[in-house]
């Protein structure tokens, strides 16, 4: 475990270094000032009294906290008055007795003791322990606000989360739960029986998706190797095919090269191509074309599908786009770029990844 680091520790939710800091100018502002006002002064003497003053000023601070909150203001309350009520007293018995200790008199033996003067003196002393419980009261009352912004931001966000999990977990439980297989299964058997194909197919198609779905989503991030992904993506590309009379001419796929270890969101892939099934124009003389070129640490994938023009009366979410970007983003550690582009008569979306 690292060691805290002296110029991060901190008192009173102060900086150690900012309290230093302002214990040098406070003794050096207070000797020069006694300096220009008498001409010669003792340091130490200075010294001693700014110390002492400094030290009052951080048990008002500690009491000032405790003011803050509830449970402990009656402690900081008793504190403060007894620091206001006992401040003459402290300063008489500093004066006269633990200065004198150390060989530091205040009070010449050749000059009388003046009450008035003596009280005039402490009183500056004080005001000087006001300004600052002053000061540092702003300053905490202003971070209390600030972490509970924070904890009210963080207890948001994580009530947003975990909204985001219930929902989530009831979709994945909606099709994996076991009514809906069941279901799926007696009407893969019943297509079966009535001898269709195509339903039989694609409700199966539709049970190895939430499978998919479950699968990729159960271990955290939704990542899955690039060979996983394209066995998904195979299956998509075939009831694609088969939704238009099982031609295979409707999807065109071209592969070069070998994939290896590369990774991907697991429906990044499968979403750009059923956006240009649902948007495009494809039919077995207006294609979807996709091409994979797989190199040494990168990946190239190009989906280009016809314009239609019969548009088919499909309002788009935008949630597809929003889903690949996301899944993209968990890429983060590898160089990602997505491209849409749009031509008279064809949009060509490209993704390439250089793996680091």
């Amino acid at each position: 475990m690292k060691s805290e680091k002296w110029y991060t520790k901190t008192l009173l939710d102060i900086p150690i270094w900012v309290l230093g800091l302002a214990a040098l100018i406070y003794i050096g502002g207070t000797y020069f000032k006694n300096l220009l006002d008498y001409g010669e002064v003792d340091f130490l003497a200075i010294f001693y009294v700014s110390l002492g003053i400094m030290l009052v000023c951080l048990l008002t601070a500690a009491a000032t906290r405790l003011c803050f909150h509830a449970r402990h203001r009656w402690k900081g309350i008793v504190v403060l008055l007894g620091t206001v009520g006992g401040f003459p007293m402290l300063a008489l018995a500093v004066a006269d007795v633990v200065l004198p200790l150390f060989g530091i008199e205040l009070q010449k033996e050749h000059v009388p003791f003046n009450w008035a003067e003596f009280m005039a003196k402490t009183f500056d002393a004080f005001f000087t322990v006001i300004m600052v419980t002053a000061v540092y009261a702003l300053y905490y009352g202003k971070l209390l606000s600030d972490r509970r912004k924070h904890e009210l931001k963080q207890a948001a966000t994580n009530s947003e989360m975990e909204l985001l999990e219930v929902k989530n977990n009831q979709l994945l439980n909606a099709g994996q739960s076991h009514y809906v297989k069941r279901v799926m299964t007696d009407v893969v058997a019943r297509a079966v029986s009535a001898g269709d194909s195509y339903t039989e197919a694609q409700v199966t198609h539709i049970a190895k998706t939430f499978d998919y779905v479950a699968e990729a989503t159960q271990d955290g991030e939704p990542i899955v190797s690039i060979h996983r992904a394209l066995a998904y993506f195979n299956e998509v590309v075939n009831a694609i095919r088969l939704r238009n009379g099982a031609d295979d001419r409707v999807v065109v796929v071209q592969m070069e090269g070998e994939p290896t270890m590369q990774e991907i969101g697991a429906l990044t892939l499968t979403t750009l191509l059923e956006n240009s099934d649902t948007h495009g124009w494809v039919d077995a003389e207006h294609p979807i074309r996709v091409g994979f070129v797989f190199e040494r640490g990168t990946m190239q994938f190009t989906c280009t599908n016809a314009k239609n023009p019969y548009p088919r009366q499909v309002k788009s979410t935008g949630k597809g786009l929003g889903l690949v970007a996301q899944e993209l983003a968990l890429l983060h550690r590898h160089e990602v770029k997505l491209d849409v582009h749009e031509s008279e008569e064809n949009y060509i979306v490209s993704l390439n990844i250089a793996y680091s």
